[in-house]
């Protein structure tokens, strides 16, 4: 599945770039989407912390991150307990371009 995905995104990098090179415009397609399953309650934060766990290099120089990650997951959960939805930041969070 991810093989078919990255096949896919190098196709589409491949054509407009050749269209590019030919003077021709270069539309947006559409991008495969790949979904992650994690076990259920994880989120990015945790998976932060599961890296800075696993990575022995990271150790004592992530620590720091790591314990934003576990005070910012509380923030998050907090949040949505109270107002039964996620923060306006993560909701309204759209990739940069």
């Amino acid at each position: 599945m991810l093989d078919h995905a990255l096949e896919e995104i190098a196709r589409i990098q491949r054509e407009a770039s050749a269209s590019a090179a030919a003077g021709q415009d270069v539309s947006r397609s559409a991008w495969p989407m790949i979904i992650m399953r994690t076990p259920k309650g994880w989120t990015g934060f945790h998976l932060v912390a599961d890296v800075i766990d696993r990575v022995p290099a990271l150790g004592a120089r992530a620590a720091h991150i790591r314990q934003l990650m576990i005070d910012e997951r509380l923030r998050v959960r907090a949040y949505t307990r109270e107002h039964g939805e996620d923060p306006p930041e993560i909701s309204d969070w759209v990739w940069p371009y």
